[in-house]
């Protein structure tokens, strides 16, 4: 899709979007819904934030390969601007974003729909994930000890 066909459906999509809730389901009711959700969103967006966070440092602390949980920090983070942004459609968005099976979902889509962003992709782990570990740490340091060394050859 180009970046101007974006660009049309994010302006002018979401805003008839947001004006088609508001008028079926009435305002008294569309701003009762935007307040809950806003308020339920936030407390999610600081509960899910602290959880991906933990999960990152978990896996790099174990030699993980932490991509998933970087993308479920990501979505999380999508939610959080979406849930910024007024209306009530990006409202139900940021609550999809937040709650783990439908984010795990939306990752799962994203990723089907563009191919490139999966890291590795040919690879499968045998933990189960959809990533390769990540190599340990002492794997991936050489340790070299200075020495000095004289020519046999080269006369001083």
């Amino acid at each position: 899709m180009r970046l101007f066909t974006c660009l049309v459906l994010l302006f002018i999509g979401l805003p008839a979007i947001e004006i088609l809730c508001l008028v079926t389901i009435g305002l008294l009711p569309t701003l009762v819904l935007i307040l809950g959700a806003g308020l339920l969103g936030a407390y999610l967006i600081r509960l899910e934030g602290l959880r991906a966070l933990r999960q990152v440092q978990e896996a790099l602390a174990t030699g993980r390969n932490p991509s998933r949980q970087v993308l479920e920090g990501l979505a999380i983070l999508v939610a959080g601007i979406a849930l910024v942004f007024p209306g009530f459609f990006s409202d139900l968005v940021a609550l999809f974003l937040l709650f783990g099976p439908t984010r795990r979902a939306a990752i799962a889509i994203l990723l089907y729909i563009f191919p490139n962003l999966r890291p590795f992709a040919g690879e499968q782990s045998h933990s189960g994930s959809d990533f390769p570990p990540a190599p340990k740490a002492s794997e991936c340091i050489i340790d070299v000890t200075p020495q000095e060394v004289r020519d046999s050859t080269q006369q001083p």
